[in-house]
């Protein structure tokens, strides 16, 4: 997905593993999963920003062994515009 996102500037959305509206409110809810590297939830933050999101809760999980994670993010804005 990072690889994508530095070639094309676009987060590849099939690595997306769970993208649903969250009942209540006018809120998103989004999981990536990446990499336990320094810049790749920078760089995600970036294409959230140039698509108008606004990021209201955030919960990153490293998994053991510390090489991947899985960041749950509920944001408000369109969806549709990543």
């Amino acid at each position: 997905m990072i690889k994508k996102f530095n070639n094309e500037g676009v987060v590849d959305k099939f690595n997306w593993v769970n993208a649903a509206v969250v009942g209540d409110a006018q809120l998103s809810k989004i999981q990536v999963r990446h990499l336990d590297k320094v810049g790749v939830l920078a760089h995600c933050f970036q294409v959230f920003a140039a698509s108008g999101w606004n990021v209201q809760e955030l919960e990153n999980i490293v998994f053991k062994q510390r090489q991947a994670c899985v960041a749950n993010v509920l944001f408000e804005g369109d969806s549709a515009k990543a």
